[in-house]
Formats: C-alpha cells, structure tokens, sequence
C-alpha cells in the first residue's frame, strides 16, 4: 500500500468504538442472548442454588450478603460460565449477519480514513 493510502488500526478502532458501532453490537449480542439463552441459563442458575440450599439448609437462615458469594462459588466451580460464553461464541457472534454488518462498517471507516489522507 502506498502511504498516503495506509490505514491506522489504532485509529479505525477509535472511530468504530466513538461512532457508537461496539455499543451497537454489545447491544445485540445482549439482546440476542436474552431472547435465546437467558432463560435456560437462569434457570441453570436456580439449579445451582437449590442444591447448595439443600446441601446446607442453613444458608437459608443467613444474611443473603453472605448467602450469595457461597451460591456464586458453587456457580463458578461449574462450567456454566464457560459453556455459556461458548454458546455465545457459537450462536450469536459466528453468526453471518453479525459478520456482515462489522466488515461493512469496517469498509466504510477505512474509506473514509483513505480518503482524509487524499484529501490532506
């Protein structure tokens, strides 16, 4: 590539996050996983916590200040969290459109970005 025709990575990134394009896409993948997966991640959740409670009546007597880190070791000793970013990874951020939709943003800051260096 000629010079005046090089792109600045640091920079596209700059523009992608400052044009509101990442939020864009948090946005989706979050909404995405709340139509698809959040229910049966939640309820994996609930699965959890009832056998710790059944493990340990006890914790139902205790200040849920001190409930709720016991019940999130318990969540984090299992794989949910990691079967769960793997099914993001799988369903929703593999998916075309997504891909789709950052390639053409992407043309479309570099474009720009080449053009300024035209232009200066």
């Amino acid at each position: 590539m000629e010079s005046n025709k090089t792109v600045n990575v640091d920079e596209l990134v700059t523009r992608f996050k400052r044009e509101g394009h990442f939020d864009r896409l948090r946005k989706f993948v979050l909404e995405t996983f709340k139509e698809k997966e959040s229910e049966g991640f939640a309820e994996q959740i609930r699965t959890i916590a009832e056998m710790e409670l059944d493990k340990d009546p006890s914790l139902k007597l205790k200040d849920h200040f001190r409930t709720a880190p016991l019940i999130a070791g318990a969540v984090d000793r299992t794989s949910l969290y990691e079967n769960t970013m793997e099914n993001i990874k799988n369903n929703i951020l593999s998916k075309e459109e997504l891909k789709l939709n950052v390639q053409e943003v992407m043309k479309e800051l570099c474009y720009r970005e080449t053009e300024g260096h035209r232009q200066s």
